[in-house]
């Protein structure tokens, strides 16, 4: 992503379009502009599915959540935000990645939490003060709702 991102900032500089490819029609043949939607739709594809499959498996295997609701509460969100007028593709990435980030860190908080309460403790590599676990959390927590809010408004 970073690499694509630099690319296409680099070509169209302050011209950027927001969907980052079609203000590349401005400096590029049409041909190139077409074969890098081509390559953007894959790793944008590739990606959802994987972090899908792994947000699924989340819900379905550690929180016992059947998997028909594993799978809808993976594809409906992302896709009832799109199908909001006001708002464009990008703004979708940004809030499924801000989310799906923000649960992460939150899940693996409190999972370093339970792991350093039990009695394996010589399991953990790095001995974390509690309290900046906790404030890591609280982090995610308030990007989560921040990002959320800012959706609605």
């Amino acid at each position: 992503y970073l690499l694509f991102s630099a690319i296409v900032v680099g070509v169209s500089g302050e011209m950027t379009s927001q969907d980052g490819i079609t203000g590349l029609l401005n400096f590029l043949n049409p041909v190139v502009v077409k074969i890098g939607i081509i390559i953007a739709v894959l790793a944008i594809a590739t990606s959802f599915i994987s972090l899908g499959h792994v947000l699924r498996d989340l819900y379905h295997e550690d929180l016992s959540i059947s998997s028909s609701l594993s799978w809808i509460l993976v594809i409906v969100p992302p896709m009832a935000i799109y199908l909001m007028d006001h708002v464009t593709f990008v703004e979708v990435l940004e809030f499924s990645g801000a989310v799906t980030v923000g649960i992460s860190g939150l899940l693996l908080g409190m999972m370093y939490l339970k792991v350093k309460s039990k009695e394996s403790k010589n399991l953990l590599v790095i001995n974390a003060p509690s309290v900046l676990v906790y404030a890591s959390i609280g982090v995610f927590i308030a990007g989560v709702m921040y990002e959320i809010v800012k959706g609605l408004l």
